[in-house]
């Protein structure tokens, strides 16, 4: 691979860690400063949207050479976050201190290309990052769970970082590797043995299905928070009252739990190590390809979002079904193998379904209608197959449970534009999000096809887009596609073919005004008003430091609505991203209002008397909001 092909890799992973960092911001400004700041709601809307743009640049097919001016641009961009991260963190953060040496090694090597074009080099560039990111995730491993046995461990894995820059080059990988899963049992006893609803139902679904029961029948997974002791206060809440209590994944996301349950070891294990076996494919996946600073570099960029790790110890199953996408496009060069192990992904979970009509197409522009067609008969055959005991059995039972998710009265989270509406900014109908959500598959699939030269691998990036406007846009949705589309570097290797592909500012700029302009016009007719409203909160309970009854008076039009629902959110920290759960001790009721008393759900949901809040009355569709300053009020 001659110098400019090898830079550009370089580069493109560079981009593809932007991305990463992006959306690691991103999550982090939504979960600490909550839905009610709508600047920091554009801010955090702007960062994704810019990191999303980055990896689709990426992912296209040219030279990634970069004048000088977006080069000083870049830096500027680069440094302003870090400096931001500093100030606001310091120096000594285990979330953002791997944040904080990507971003200050990419500004080096960018300053570096203005000074000596062409003369860097990207393998030191490579294994002096890794080195360091050994060091640092052993460091920390170290602090977070100070034993004899953590340090030599950390001692040992810092040793070999440092020797495999001056000469056996090959430690690295296990170094590296080595260094992310000490991080991950370092931090492993902070975290419950369940510590999500979704594997807790997962686990449950898999123990069910051992004693040949169908767990897609609704009174059948009823007891699986009892039975597991899984805290009711982490479940997800339905906008008609309870929370989500059934199985609502093909039958493979329980399968993979099965050997926990046999052998008697924690099912985030599971998880742990489905996340470490990316790691291994990325690194083996380059190396077979004769790219070895990518493999190194590339491992080096998923050991920067700690995420990856703490969700998987966190019991976020979600690298189960990535690890198998991943695996499907890297063997995208033999169609049938890549749809078995698309098949398997799919039969775990339904986010892969996402990208399923662009891997079609590219699958058909590649390889022929033949391929396309074996390629869909292969995939949706194991889809079929995994689940078609249950399919036969309870067809019913089976098909309302996998669309649950996008047909459940679920209550709106995310960090998407649905904040617009969950916070009460602009109340939108939650079918305007799902209608926004297909037309923006749509809508890309024909930029895609018409466009498909120049779009040609990009498709593994384009659902951060797409789950942008779905009503629940979770962090856990947007994770893994930048690392996913780590499988298709390998085919931008350019060399000195490259090929200049604009699709031209002038017509973006028109896709972009026909979405928007499709966007706005469909909010208008589901701009949603509420048949009630809060007219008042009275006789607010303190106790200690926290509120822990009040009276709310609703008013409403129509009929009357006893079973009201209520959640705060607070203006900052969200702590639980359902808000704080509230449920009705008692009401009364005249003509056209009720007064409700109202006390926290869970011990966790009582209001700290120094905070405010945003009271949210719900039911079905429709919300109402009160503000309540609480400093004032007690101050007062």
């Amino acid at each position: 691979m001659i110098d400019d092909d090898l830079w550009s890799t370089v580069r493109r992973l560079e981009f593809l860690g932007f991305t990463v960092i992006a959306y690691m911001l991103a999550y982090f400004l939504w979960t600490v400063y909550g839905y009610l700041d709508l600047f920091v709601d554009i801010l955090q809307w702007t960062i994704s949207m810019a990191g999303t743009f980055v990896a689709i640049y990426a992912m296209t097919e040219h030279s990634m050479k970069i004048s000088k001016r977006s080069i000083y641009t870049l830096v500027v961009g680069n440094t302003a976050i870090l400096i931001v991260i500093i100030i606001k963190f310091g120096l000594f953060s285990p979330i953002f201190d791997p944040l904080i040496l990507f971003l200050g090694f990419v500004d080096y090597y960018l300053m570096r290309d203005t000074v000596k074009p062409k003369l860097g080099d990207p393998d030191r560039f490579a294994r002096i990052f890794a080195a360091v990111m050994i060091s640092l995730m052993s460091i920390i491993s170290a602090f977070m769970r100070p034993s004899y046995i953590t340090g030599i461990a950390a001692a040992v894995l810092i040793i070999a970082g440092a020797i495999s820059y001056f000469r056996l080059n090959y430690l690295v990988y296990p170094a590296l590797i080595g260094s992310v899963i000490l991080f991950a049992l370092s931090i492993l006893p902070l975290y419950p043995k369940f510590g999500t609803d979704e594997l807790a139902l997962d686990y449950y679904a898999a123990i069910m299905i051992l004693h040949g029961t169908n767990p897609y029948i609704p009174i059948v997974m009823s007891n699986a928070f009892a039975y597991l002791h899984f805290q009711i206060s982490m479940t997800t809440p339905l906008s008609t009252g309870g929370y989500v209590e059934t199985f609502s994944y093909p039958v493979l996301a329980a399968l993979v739990f099965i050997p926990s349950i046999i052998m008697h070891f924690d099912p985030t294990l599971t998880v742990l190590a489905f996340t470490m076996a990316m790691y291994l494919i990325v690194a083996i996946y380059f190396l077979r390809k004769g790219m070895i600073i990518s493999s190194v570099l590339s491992i080096a960029i998923m050991a920067v979002n700690v995420n990856m790790v703490s969700f998987a110890d966190g019991s976020v199953p979600d690298a189960i079904w990535a690890f198998f996408l991943m695996a499907s496009l890297m063997t995208i060069e033999r169609p049938k193998l890549s749809a078995a192990m698309y098949g398997v992904s799919i039969s775990i979970k339904q986010i892969p379904w996402i990208v399923l009509p662009f891997l079609i197409y590219f699958i058909y522009r590649e390889k022929g209608r033949r391929a396309a067609i074996e390629y869909i008969a292969i995939s949706i055959g194991i889809l079929l197959l995994a689940n078609a005991y249950f399919i036969i059995k309870e067809p019913h039972y089976f098909i309302s449970s996998i669309l649950s998710p996008e047909i459940s009265s679920l209550i709106g989270v995310g960090q998407g534009i649905s904040i617009l509406s969950i916070a009460g900014f602009y109340q939108l109908s939650p079918i305007y999000f799902t209608i926004l959500f297909i037309f923006s598959i749509v809508f890309l699939f024909l930029i895609y096809a018409r466009h498909y030269d120049a779009l040609k691998y990009t498709f593994p990036i384009f659902p951060l887009f797409i789950f942008f406007f779905n009503y629940r846009d979770l962090y856990n949705y947007l994770l893994f596609w930048p690392f996913i589309a780590f499988a298709f570097l390998p085919q931008l290797k350019i060399g000195d073919k490259a090929r200049k592909i604009r699709i031209g500012l002038k017509r973006l700029a028109l896709y972009s005004v026909i979405f928007v302009a499709v966007a706005g016009i469909v909010s208008v007719p589901l701009h949603s008003q509420s048949s009630f409203s809060i007219t008042s909160v009275s006789n607010i309970e303190q106790r200690s430091y926290y509120v822990v009854q009040m009276n709310v008076n609703v008013s409403y039009t129509g009929d009357q609505i006893s079973q009201m629902q209520f959640r705060f959110l607070p203006y900052g920290y969200l702590g639980n991203l359902n808000g704080l759960m509230w449920d009705v001790k008692s009401y009364e009721s005249g003509k056209n209002w009720i007064n409700f008393t109202i006390e926290p759900l869970f011990q966790q949901s009582m209001l700290n008397v120094n905070y405010s809040y945003k009271l949210v009355a719900y039911y079905g569709n429709e919300q109402a909001f009160y503000s309540l300053d609480l400093p004032s009020i007690f101050s007062g």
